[in-house]
């Protein structure tokens, strides 16, 4: 507990603290400065966050790999669907598919019933694996142990057993000229079931086993499968579901391609405007201007709105860089439009036309090292926002420094106001015990002159 003014009578508190206010002053400037920059710290932020997003659109168009895609279009559907790699070439191929490979499929003779015992027993041995069959066993037991069986198989050797009203059915699992591979016992039971017949061979044949025959312009296709079939025609993988005649036509995936662009184009403009907000000046109707953006005046935001839009409006007039007849965005059907000046497809024909019949040319247009203009603005926004040394980063880094050494210096001088308040207070304390001590003085002073009020009584 501090007193002070006992013998002064000065409002010693009120003193030492408007001395200390006045050795704040500092501390509300730079905690003003620090508000101020933690503010544009955030609009760079955000901007730099609209900048990224641009720049992964420019990387995705100037992507090798995405401008070589290929999509393929089936003439007729429900025969031939296949997909494509950017090993493809662009062609239209003829396909003729005379039937589908389809899997061996026999059945045994009807029986009297799948849930009785049917006082059959022995063995036989079916996909290489041994079946053991006993006297109380009904067809739907042994069922279950062709199936169980089944697990054990060599892949190509899989089958699988149903019932189908009182017959047994065993289909092979793969698809192929391959038949299932059967051999009956000394008890005969295959042949008591009438899957084999007296001679050995399948009595009920409900499905012939053979290979997908089809051609692909004229060429002859032989396969035991019918769907994924990656050999055939290089970078297709083919699937056959049909019999019947169809095209396949292999060309360059231009709906992605104009996906791309569209996103481009979107973040283009979003980004643009981010940047105009931050740095726009809204005037009153006076002119005096009543709100400005808090990158207003910075011209490294300014820079980024007119050197992009230079990037994208820019017509390469090198005949070595680019094709003259592709030479800026405007002759494929993009340009700004309106009165924000915003990028814009103003000719979808004009563009669709271009992805089709010159896709080369448009390629070269966004992605050409010389001339390229998604290539060149690509470098210009990783010169922004490069982790490593792009400017945008490098300038929110800087603030983020500032406004650690800015806390710093406050921390400073609250450590500077809580050493001079003591000093004050010390100060004052000795000015007290001074005036204590001449008020002292002045009494004994009085007294020896004969002042004092008691002696003049006398």
């Amino acid at each position: 507990m501090r007193m002070g003014g006992i013998a002064s009578g000065m409002d010693t508190e009120a003193l030492v603290q408007a001395l200390l206010e006045a050795e704040r002053i500092p501390k509300y400037r730079l905690e003003t400065k620090v508000a101020e920059t933690q503010d544009k710290l955030a609009a760079w932020t955000q901007l730099d966050a609209a900048v990224s997003s641009l720049y992964s659109k420019t990387q995705a168009l100037t992507s090798y790999s995405n401008w070589q895609r290929m999509s393929v279009a089936a003439g007729s559907s429900g025969i031939v669907g296949a997909t494509a790699t950017v090993a493809a070439d662009p062609a239209t191929y003829d396909i003729h598919v005379e039937y589908l490979a389809a899997s061996h499929r026999l059945a045994s003779d009807p029986q009297a019933s799948t849930a009785e015992a049917l006082s059959l027993s022995g063995d036989f041995t079916i996909g290489g694996q041994p079946i053991t069959v006993e006297s109380t066993d009904t067809l739907s037991s042994i069922r279950d142990k062709i199936n169980t069986a089944s697990a054990n198989m060599a892949t190509g050797d899989k089958v699988s057993a149903t019932i189908i009203n009182s017959s047994l059915v065993i289909k092979r699992q793969e698809t192929g000229d391959t038949q299932i591979s059967l051999a009956d016992g000394a008890s005969g039971v295959l042949k008591s079931l009438g899957i084999l017949d007296a001679s050995d061979l399948v009595k009920n044949e409900l499905q012939a086993a053979r290979n997908l025959s089809a051609t692909i312009d004229g060429i002859a296709i032989d396969s035991s499968a019918n769907t994924n079939l990656s050999s055939i025609v290089n970078g297709l993988t083919l699937s056959f579901t049909a019999t019947g005649d169809s095209t396949l036509t292999v060309s360059h995936d231009t709906t992605f391609i104009r996906g791309m662009i569209d996103d481009f184009i979107a973040t283009y403009n979003s980004t643009m405007q981010a940047a105009e907000e931050q740095t726009k000046v809204t005037l009153s109707e006076g002119d005096e201007a009543i709100s400005r953006g808090l990158l207003q005046g910075e011209n490294l935001a300014v820079a980024l709105q007119q050197k992009s839009r230079a990037f994208v409006t820019n017509r390469v007039t090198d005949p070595g860089a680019l094709d003259q007849a592709f030479n800026s965005l405007q002759t494929i059907g993009i340009w700004t439009e309106s009165r924000d000046n915003r990028l814009a497809i103003t000719d979808s024909v004009k563009l669709e036309d271009a992805l089709t019949n010159n896709f080369a040319l448009v390629e070269d247009l966004f992605r050409d090292y010389e001339g390229g203009i998604a290539r060149k603005l690509d470098g210009y926004l990783n010169s922004l926002t490069s982790p490593i040394d792009g400017s945008i980063v490098a300038r929110t880094t800087n603030m983020q420094t500032s406004i650690t050494d800015m806390y710093d210096e406050m921390d400073k001088i609250d450590a500077r106001i809580l050493r001079l308040e003591d000093q004050l207070w010390e100060q004052f304390a000795r000015m007290e015990d001074a005036m204590a001590s001449i008020n002292n003085q002045g009494s004994f002073l009085l007294a020896a002159l004969g002042m004092d009020t008691g002696d003049k009584k006398k």
